[in-house]
């Protein structure tokens, strides 16, 4: 029968319990109670095994359990929150379209049909105001942003500390949404940065009086 625990004991279980912190929240109320467990057992087992010098040895493979498993777990916890938000995001993805396919569409009405009362719309403000360069921005990064949000809900990164920090990359299964927005992120990356190229290239081989 295991023995009330000295005072050096109850120290260490304080700290255990400290470290236990850096955990998230979710694996900390499934697993603490036996965890702090394990670690009472531990410590007598490593008593009587090793005698004084037992709790290094302890804490010593106690530290690096805690390097592998802390940044394990909080990745663990981040997919599942974002499984969560899987819906959410490509929501927002779409969100983020939505401004570039109007500016398209508002440029087209404006100089192909002359009619540019949907550009006055987007642009109620003046261009060189805070809201025109935010527009600006949303515009021109949107579709960058809205690629990296269909990245993040499709691809899955894992580290396994316990293989020797293997990290393996994974597709998962994406919906039709996810494809549509995909393609849509591409095609307006695509399709803004040839504009920009060949609208400023007159620029950067010199030639300012077209700029």
């Amino acid at each position: 029968m295991p023995k009330s625990p000295t005072a050096g004991q109850s120290i260490a279980q304080r700290l255990f319990c400290i470290l236990l912190w850096f955990y998230p929240p979710s694996f900390r109320r499934q697993y603490g109670p036996a965890m702090h467990q394990l670690f009472r057992d531990l410590w007598y087992a490593y008593e009587t095994e090793y005698g004084a010098i037992g709790w290094v040895i302890l804490w010593f493979t106690l530290g690096k359990d805690f390097i592998r498993t802390i940044p394990l777990e909080h990745l663990a916890e981040w997919r599942y929150r974002m499984h969560q938000t899987q819906t959410k995001l490509l929501k927002l993805e779409f969100g983020l379209l939505v401004i570039p396919l109007i500016f398209l569409l508002a440029v087209f009405l404006e100089q192909k049909v002359g009619t540019p009362f949907l550009m006055n719309a987007l642009y109620p403000w003046t261009p060189k105001s805070v809201a025109g360069k935010l527009m600006d921005g949303i515009v021109v990064f949107g579709p960058l942003l809205a690629l990296v949000l269909n990245l993040v809900t499709v691809v899955r990164v894992q580290w396994d500390f316990r293989a020797d920090n293997v990290v393996t990359i994974s597709i998962r299964k994406a919906s039709l949404w996810q494809y549509l927005g995909l393609l849509v992120s591409i095609g307006l990356i695509a399709l803004f940065g040839a504009y920009f190229f060949f609208e400023n290239l007159p620029c950067l081989l010199g030639q300012t009086l077209t700029c």
